[in-house]
């Protein structure tokens, strides 16, 4: 994020500075300054807001694992729905641990996994499933 806003920062200045220079009147300092300070910030929300943000509830219904983490007070799943991809932050107890360790141990084998929510009034209670790998397509 910081390399776009300096790539945005950069591409907003050079033309400003471009015409402070060559028209050298003070009146377009009322224009330039403030589009040089909001741009870029402009950039790095737009930018920030591609980015998303962590929900705090458990996934629901099923999905699939592609990334899991273990942080000492959350466990983080990066999961993709059929509504898109979205970071999941859930309570760490100790069966969400266990369980986000073994669907990242899988991962990280090359095999797919799947999860759901195991109850409706539990967001860390999770069940994960390792799905058969595809074959390769014959051609």
């Amino acid at each position: 994020m910081l390399a776009l806003t300096v790539a945005a920062t950069l591409a907003v200045l050079a033309p400003l500075a471009w015409l402070l220079v060559e028209t050298s009147r003070r009146r377009w300092l009322f224009v330039a300054v403030p589009v040089l300070v909001a741009l870029p910030l402009a950039f790095y929300a737009y930018g920030s807001s591609l980015l998303g943000y962590a929900v705090q509830t458990a996934p629901a219904g099923e999905f699939d694992v592609v990334h899991a983490s273990v942080d000492q007070d959350n466990v983080l799943l990066l999961v993709r729905t059929p509504t898109g991809t979205r970071l999941h932050t859930i309570p760490a107890t100790e069966k969400a641990r266990k369980a986000a360790g073994e669907a990242q141990a899988n991962l990280e084998k090359g095999l797919p996994v799947r999860g759901r929510g195991g109850s409706d009034n539990n967001d860390g209670e999770l069940v994960f499933y390792v799905l058969p790998p595809t074959a390769a397509p014959k051609g």
